[in-house]
């Protein structure tokens, strides 16, 4: 109920907010965003714990992490994967994503009865985490987060992420080198998942890799660099080198013919396929030749025709005597 309130109080001043979503992620409140993160992490862990010491689990331990220099607050309910109803454990998992949509409802209907400043904008803050967070992570079953965990114990299917993975790796090793050996033989819904969360990992491996060269700048190109090299370059040239060593020439020829095509075809693609959305650029129109005209008396100079023979003809209109015109199209 709580949500379906700020859902329509949300729909209601959707203008206003889109106007204050705008400001999120600009430098001013980098601080803000850091220590709301933090705290919508912790209640969302807490929320896990709080869960499974409900259904008679308990919490080994809690804390903070590093990923990536970032603090992630964790806690420890691997309690629950002996819980024998599995409608428990999908509680226990979701309980995180229930705490901070909560937390975000409640900030809606501190937003829609606030004025414009630090405080409205502090309540879009934590409204753009929430559904960012838990659209793209907590909820994303294609992630080894709250979503995959609550899909892997409905399924009744563990460890789904390691098998789709490896159907992936055995198709590519079928498709690019021809291995019979490979077999791919599995259930649907694993091949499925496998080529999903595949493609994901890549649609999220460009995303950051973009996002970084976007927002920092120098900095920003240095680390997609180094992750370009890390995420593609280094698995290529492992690829390449065991295609070198491998004594079938035949089986080298297979994937360099595949790999060739679709490069091409991807190439072709960029080239001549027109580009859907609109790009600006600033820019500094002059005229060439750039001529000044000076009227030799006071008054403005109206019109200005070009002896015959030019290709096009000016007005202009130009201020007291002796005063460069401004030159216009005719």
């Amino acid at each position: 109920m709580l949500a379906i309130v700020a859902t329509l109080h949300l729909a209601t001043g959707w203008d206003r907010f889109v106007g204050s979503a705008g400001n999120v992620f600009s430098l001013d409140q980098g601080l803000y965003l850091l220590l709301g993160w933090v705290l919508l992490k912790v209640m969302h862990e807490l929320g896990h714990g709080l869960a499974c010491k409900h259904y008679g689990g308990y919490v080994r331990e809690a804390g903070v992490a590093l990923l990536l220099f970032a603090p992630i607050p964790y806690v420890d309910v691997t309690s629950s994967w002996r819980l024998r109803s599995k409608w428990a454990r999908i509680h226990i998992a979701a309980a995180g994503m229930i705490v901070e949509a909560a937390i975000g409802s409640l900030a809606v209907l501190v937003w829609s009865y606030s004025p414009e400043g630090v405080l409205s904008q502090l309540c879009v803050n934590v409204i753009v985490m929430v559904t960012a967070t838990t659209l793209l992570f907590n909820a994303n079953p294609l992630m080894r987060f709250d979503g995959y965990y609550m899909l892997t114990d409905w399924l009744e299917l563990p460890n789904l992420y390691s098998r789709g993975q490896q159907f992936v790796s055995k198709l590519s090793r079928r498709l690019l080198l021809g291995d019979r050996n490979a077999a791919v033989n599995t259930t649907r819904i694993v091949w499925l998942y496998g080529l999903a969360a595949w493609w994901w990992r890549l649609v999220v491996c460009v995303s950051l890799i973009a996002g970084a060269a976007a927002l920092f700048h120098g900095a920003g190109i240095v680390i997609a660099a180094v992750a370009i090299f890390s995420w593609f370059i280094v698995p290529a040239y492992r690829t390449l080198h065991a295609l070198w060593a491998e004594p079938d020439r035949k089986k080298q020829l297979r994937p360099i013919a595949i790999v060739g095509a679709i490069a091409v075809l991807g190439g072709m693609l960029l080239c001549y396929t027109p580009w859907p959305f609109p790009g600006r650029s600033p820019g500094i129109v002059e005229y060439e030749p750039l001529s000044i005209a000076r009227a030799e008396s006071s008054g403005f100079v109206r019109e200005i025709l070009v002896t015959p023979g030019k290709k096009s003809c000016c007005r202009a209109v130009a201020g007291p005597s002796r005063q460069p015109g401004t030159w216009q199209p005719a």
